[in-house]
Protein backbone atom coordinates (compact mmCIF):
# COMPACT_ATOMS: atom_id res chain seq x y z
CA UNK A 1 0.00 0.00 0.00
CA UNK A 2 1.11 3.08 -0.81
CA UNK A 3 1.30 6.32 1.56
CA UNK A 4 -1.66 7.92 -0.68
CA UNK A 5 -3.82 4.78 0.26
CA UNK A 6 -3.38 5.16 4.05
CA UNK A 7 -6.29 6.89 5.53
CA UNK A 8 -4.60 11.03 6.31
CA UNK A 9 -3.85 10.71 2.66
CA UNK A 10 -7.85 10.01 1.62
CA UNK A 11 -9.08 11.87 4.44
CA UNK A 12 -7.14 15.07 3.05
CA UNK A 13 -8.05 14.27 -0.49
CA UNK A 14 -11.73 14.58 0.58
CA UNK A 15 -11.94 17.28 2.64
CA UNK A 16 -10.39 18.88 0.11
CA UNK A 17 -12.41 18.18 -2.34
CA UNK A 18 -15.43 19.48 -0.44
CA UNK A 19 -13.19 22.69 0.14
CA UNK A 20 -11.60 22.52 3.16
CA UNK A 21 -8.27 23.78 3.37
CA UNK A 22 -6.56 21.64 5.47
CA UNK A 23 -3.02 20.08 5.66
CA UNK A 24 -3.70 16.60 7.48
CA UNK A 25 -0.01 15.00 9.20
CA UNK A 26 0.43 11.47 9.98
CA UNK A 27 1.91 11.71 12.79
CA UNK A 28 2.12 8.19 14.00
CA UNK A 29 4.83 5.66 14.02
CA UNK A 30 4.49 1.60 13.05
CA UNK A 31 3.77 -0.19 16.21
CA UNK A 32 3.59 2.94 18.23
CA UNK A 33 1.76 2.42 21.78
CA UNK A 34 -0.29 5.04 24.10
CA UNK A 35 3.01 5.76 25.73
CA UNK A 36 4.90 6.33 23.25
CA UNK A 37 2.38 8.84 21.90
CA UNK A 38 2.77 10.53 25.49
CA UNK A 39 6.41 10.83 25.01
CA UNK A 40 6.30 12.07 21.50
CA UNK A 41 3.95 14.51 21.89
CA UNK A 42 6.07 18.06 22.04
CA UNK A 43 7.58 17.05 18.75
CA UNK A 44 4.56 15.15 17.00
CA UNK A 45 2.06 17.98 17.76
CA UNK A 46 2.89 21.02 16.20
CA UNK A 47 2.06 24.38 17.26
CA UNK A 48 -0.72 25.02 14.76
CA UNK A 49 -2.40 22.26 14.91
CA UNK A 50 -5.98 22.80 15.25
CA UNK A 51 -7.46 19.03 15.19
CA UNK A 52 -6.50 15.59 16.29
CA UNK A 53 -7.69 12.57 15.52
CA UNK A 54 -6.28 9.76 18.06
CA UNK A 55 -6.58 6.07 17.50
CA UNK A 56 -4.08 4.12 19.77
CA UNK A 57 -5.08 0.74 21.34
CA UNK A 58 -4.00 -2.24 19.51
CA UNK A 59 -0.43 -1.96 19.28
CA UNK A 60 -1.02 -1.74 23.57
CA UNK A 61 -2.86 -4.80 24.00
CA UNK A 62 -0.57 -6.69 21.49
CA UNK A 63 2.28 -5.70 23.39
CA UNK A 64 0.14 -7.19 26.63
CA UNK A 65 -0.02 -3.29 28.18
CA UNK A 66 -2.53 -3.44 30.74
CA UNK A 67 -5.76 -1.91 29.39
CA UNK A 68 -6.26 0.44 32.55
CA UNK A 69 -2.66 1.74 31.70
CA UNK A 70 -3.67 2.31 27.99
CA UNK A 71 -7.03 4.23 28.61
CA UNK A 72 -4.93 6.40 31.38
CA UNK A 73 -2.47 7.19 28.56
CA UNK A 74 -5.03 7.79 26.38
CA UNK A 75 -6.89 10.06 28.41
CA UNK A 76 -3.28 11.91 29.57
CA UNK A 77 -3.06 12.18 25.52
CA UNK A 78 -6.55 13.67 24.69
CA UNK A 79 -5.95 15.74 28.19
CA UNK A 80 -2.84 17.36 27.08
CA UNK A 81 -4.65 18.06 23.54
CA UNK A 82 -7.55 19.87 24.80
CA UNK A 83 -5.42 21.85 27.03
CA UNK A 84 -4.20 22.77 24.08
CA UNK A 85 -7.42 24.10 22.68
CA UNK A 86 -7.14 21.17 20.11
CA UNK A 87 -10.50 19.94 18.87
CA UNK A 88 -9.82 15.83 18.89
CA UNK A 89 -11.66 13.04 17.62
CA UNK A 90 -11.03 9.83 19.42
CA UNK A 91 -10.82 6.43 16.89
CA UNK A 92 -12.26 2.96 18.77
CA UNK A 93 -12.54 -0.33 17.53
CA UNK A 94 -15.37 -1.64 20.18
CA UNK A 95 -15.10 -3.71 23.29
CA UNK A 96 -12.18 -3.39 24.99
CA UNK A 97 -11.24 -0.55 22.35
CA UNK A 98 -14.11 1.40 23.10
CA UNK A 99 -12.88 5.19 24.52
CA UNK A 100 -16.27 7.01 24.51
CA UNK A 101 -16.08 7.57 27.95
CA UNK A 102 -12.76 9.24 27.85
CA UNK A 103 -14.34 11.09 24.90
CA UNK A 104 -17.18 12.31 26.76
CA UNK A 105 -15.28 13.25 29.79
CA UNK A 106 -12.68 15.41 27.52
CA UNK A 107 -15.09 16.88 25.35
CA UNK A 108 -13.73 14.95 22.23
CA UNK A 109 -15.95 13.56 19.72
CA UNK A 110 -15.58 9.77 19.21
CA UNK A 111 -16.37 7.37 16.35
CA UNK A 112 -15.45 3.71 15.77
CA UNK A 113 -13.71 2.16 13.05
CA UNK A 114 -15.93 -0.77 12.43
CA UNK A 115 -15.13 -3.37 9.08
CA UNK A 116 -15.50 -7.05 8.73
CA UNK A 117 -12.48 -9.38 8.69
CA UNK A 118 -10.79 -10.32 5.69
CA UNK A 119 -11.20 -8.17 2.29
CA UNK A 120 -10.59 -5.13 3.89
CA UNK A 121 -7.55 -5.97 5.47
CA UNK A 122 -3.64 -5.48 3.90
CA UNK A 123 -1.72 -8.27 3.74
CA UNK A 124 -0.47 -8.04 7.38
CA UNK A 125 -4.30 -9.11 8.56
CA UNK A 126 -4.02 -6.51 10.54
CA UNK A 127 -4.11 -2.82 9.33
CA UNK A 128 -6.86 -2.04 6.35
CA UNK A 129 -6.19 -1.87 2.62
CA UNK A 130 -7.08 1.00 0.38
CA UNK A 131 -10.52 0.21 0.34
CA UNK A 132 -11.22 -0.23 3.36
CA UNK A 133 -9.12 3.07 4.62
CA UNK A 134 -11.94 4.44 1.83
CA UNK A 135 -14.91 3.01 3.98
CA UNK A 136 -13.34 4.46 7.13
CA UNK A 137 -12.64 7.98 5.75
CA UNK A 138 -16.57 8.13 4.81
CA UNK A 139 -17.54 6.45 8.48
CA UNK A 140 -15.24 9.24 10.08
CA UNK A 141 -16.38 12.35 7.90
CA UNK A 142 -19.01 13.69 9.86
CA UNK A 143 -17.23 13.70 13.04
CA UNK A 144 -14.41 15.37 11.36
CA UNK A 145 -16.94 17.66 9.54
CA UNK A 146 -18.25 18.81 13.05
CA UNK A 147 -14.34 19.30 14.53
CA UNK A 148 -13.09 21.45 11.56
CA UNK A 149 -16.63 23.23 12.44
CA UNK A 150 -16.03 24.06 15.94
CA UNK A 151 -12.50 24.95 14.67
CA UNK A 152 -13.90 27.86 12.52
CA UNK A 153 -16.81 29.04 14.94
CA UNK A 154 -14.01 29.98 17.75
Amino acid sequence: MTPSDAYPAQLQAVLRGKGYKVAIKNAGLNGDTTEGALRRFASAIGRQTEVAIVEFGTNDLHSGVPAEKMRANLDALVHKLRKRNIEVLIIGFGAPLDFSDIAGARGALYTQWKLPPGQYRASDGVHYNAEGYSILVAQMLPNVEALLDRVTKR
